[in-house]
């Protein structure tokens, strides 16, 4: 298994990066009011890519053997969201395990297709509830709350406009920027863990998937999860000292109706055991069909379709 500080490091900066605002506005006012805006779109299209590598150059022999199927870990997705119905596609990457995914939304009806299922149909609603669905946008209004405090307390540069081809055409923006320290990064992901380890909600929707479809094989069981995400904080405030957030910078791109267009977040995080490991990360995302009609092809799906869980 990975290394517990690899793991929680990991999740942390992958719940802060999958996030997301008059008087003469600051840069990081305008910034937190283009949020705001865009987590309100009736419909848009879009584009996220979330790269990790790791440089193992300086690393232990352990840990080179423990990451050397992890080096470089890619997750590429594709949206299209219309008035609560969605697609969107899931591509996840390293150098050992390739997963593809579609997940379908429409109405109050949920699917996965993976190819870790025969790219069967996984009937979502029999495994998260309507409860499930509305703690979850409880949870996105906390983690958006976290990140608009942390921000806003930041004074962010204004870097000037520029136009940008987008597939709507060329779009005038405006760009902003941010530079975190080691110091105030950890107090974000510090805040992060200690959402994570009061929300209900993560411990659920992590237990119920891991029962519906963990191998009966694994040697993990549900008690060390819950032990993990119970002590989620205390693990992360343990092993501060044992990593160093190098730099983490946004930078900002919105158009005249103060929606996002582009958004990027990159940082470097350099973990100091017995010997050292640097992690680089990068995000990016792109929105375009703002507010405009985007059809939306769902399948027909049969029951022979759907995969069943053989527990």
């Amino acid at each position: 298994m990975i290394n517990k500080t690899y793991i929680t490091l990991i999740v942390l900066v992958a719940f802060s990066l999958l996030l997301y605002g008059c008087n003469v506005l600051s840069a990081t006012e305008k910034y937190l009011r283009a949020i705001r805006s865009t987590s309100n779109l009736k419909s848009f299209e879009s584009t996220e890519a979330f790269k990790i590598s790791f440089d193992l150059g300086k690393a232990s022999a352990k840990d080179k053997k423990k990451l050397k199927d992890f080096k470089d870990i890619s997750i590429n997705k594709d949206l299209k969201y219309s008035n609560g119905n969605i697609v969107e596609n899931v591509f996840f990457n390293t150098e050992s395990i390739t997963v593809d995914n579609t997940i379908y939304i429409f109405g109050k009806k949920s699917y996965l297709k993976s190819t870790l299922f025969n790219d069967k149909y996984i009937d979502l609603n029999k495994i998260y509830s309507d409860n499930d669905i509305d703690k979850n946008k409880k949870l996105n209004e906390d983690l958006m709350k976290i990140w608009a405090n942390s921000v806003e307390k930041e004074i962010m540069e204004e870097e000037g406009s520029s136009i940008i081809t987008t597939p709507d055409g060329d779009i005038k923006v405006k760009q902003v920027s941010l530079s975190l320290n080691n110091e105030k990064a950890k107090i974000i992901l510090g805040d992060l863990a200690n959402l994570i380890e009061n929300n209900s909600n993560i411990k659920d929707i992590i237990l119920k998937t891991f029962k519906e479809y963990n191998d009966e094989k694994s040697k993990v069981d549900e008690n060390k999860i819950n032990g993990w995400l119970d002590n989620l904080k205390d693990n992360f405030e343990s092993n501060k000292k044992k990593f160093e957030i190098n730099k983490l910078n946004l930078t900002a791109k919105y158009d005249k109706d103060n929606y996002i267009i582009e958004q990027n977040i990159k940082g470097t995080i350099i973990l100091k055991n017995k010997g050292i490991v640097k992690v680089n990360f990068t995000y990016d995302k792109k929105y375009w069909n703002i507010n405009k009609k985007i059809d939306i092809k769902i399948p027909k799906i049969k029951d022979s379709d759907l995969w069943i869980s053989k527990r």
